[in-house]
């Protein structure tokens, strides 16, 4: 049941998202186009943050829509963990989908040795400093040519002008969706920023995944999780989790819990209270006209 919501709200959002793209790609920008799918990405608001608090302005297609996106990824990794991954990203969504695809058709899913994925686990980290810090310094989307879900909503240009236009984004798709088949998640494991920034607030939130006494150590949560971030003694890497929920499902002794200020939450509780952030940050920043995206102006 759980599972079946959370794909849906997946689909919902990755469609809307993708529309937005497109509409950009096949209108144009402009005060008569439409805004670029920058204008929607929470990563924007902290690329554009400095120049911001600074100036008072943006860095180009960025804009107020950015920094309410920030916020409220930022409340939810502090109140849900990383629900936003598992429930609302879309890039997520397709990597997670093609995981269930290849397993469908007898992919078998490759688990990657717990060192090697501990390790490459901080490269993430590596990718925020580094661009933030050369978008910061140069006052430009630096990240932009490199980011797979930009090159996505530009194939509507067409396969050719999409490589054309991002080579390295293309490729790293490609790279990313085709690894999806026998890999979880690799781009949001290893390499996505934003991953990254919520990965750091989840650690310090308030969202807790203790231990139940029932627990019998029968691993069968930890063989479940295909993102691997259930460790020794079975305990969950807060930062890495994305509240899929099917560990829990998986867990025939209920030994398995979420848990925010020692209220107990569920998993569809945090994908539920990640989608009201999002939403209600949305209408609130809409309603003080504070929703302004570059093209579409207030929309």
């Amino acid at each position: 049941m759980v599972q079946n919501i959370r794909y849906l709200v997946q689909g919902v959002f990755l469609v809307l998202l993708s529309y937005l793209g497109a509409r950009h790609v096949l209108l144009g920008g402009g005060r008569m186009g439409a805004a670029p799918v920058d204008a929607y990405c929470p990563f924007g608001g902290l690329e554009s943050l400095y120049k911001f608090v600074a100036a008072g302005t943006f860095i180009k297609r960025t804009n107020f829509s950015n920094l309410v996106l920030l916020a409220a990824v930022i409340l939810t990794a502090l109140l849900a963990g990383r629900a936003f991954c598992g429930w609302i990203c879309p890039l997520g969504t397709m990597q997670e989908w093609l995981l269930k695809l290849g397993q469908k058709i007898g992919i078998k899913t490759i688990r990657v040795p717990e060192r090697v994925d501990r390790l490459l686990r901080y490269v993430k980290y590596g990718v925020l400093f580094i661009f933030l810090a050369l978008t910061w310094w140069t006052g430009e989307l630096v990240f932009r040519t490199y980011d797979p879900w930009v090159a996505f909503n530009h194939l509507w240009e067409g396969i050719g002008a999409a490589f054309s236009s991002f080579p390295v984004g293309a490729v790293l798709l490609l790279v990313v969706l085709l690894s999806s088949l026998f890999i979880d998640r690799i781009w949001c494991r290893y390499f996505c920023p934003l991953g990254a920034l919520l990965a750091i607030f989840s650690r310090i939130g308030l969202l807790r995944q203790p231990v139940g006494e029932l627990c019998n150590n029968c691993r069968a949560c930890g063989r479940t999780c295909t993102l691997q971030v259930i460790g020794r003694e079975n305990r969950v890497d807060i930062a890495e989790c994305i509240a899929c929920g099917q560990c829990q499902e998986k867990c025939s002794r209920d030994a398995r819990s979420m848990q925010v200020l020692g209220s107990r939450i569920t998993p569809l509780g945090a994908g539920l209270l990640a989608v009201a952030i999002f939403w209600g940050s949305y209408a609130v920043a809409k309603a003080a006209g504070l929703w302004i995206t570059l093209g579409g102006g207030r929309h």
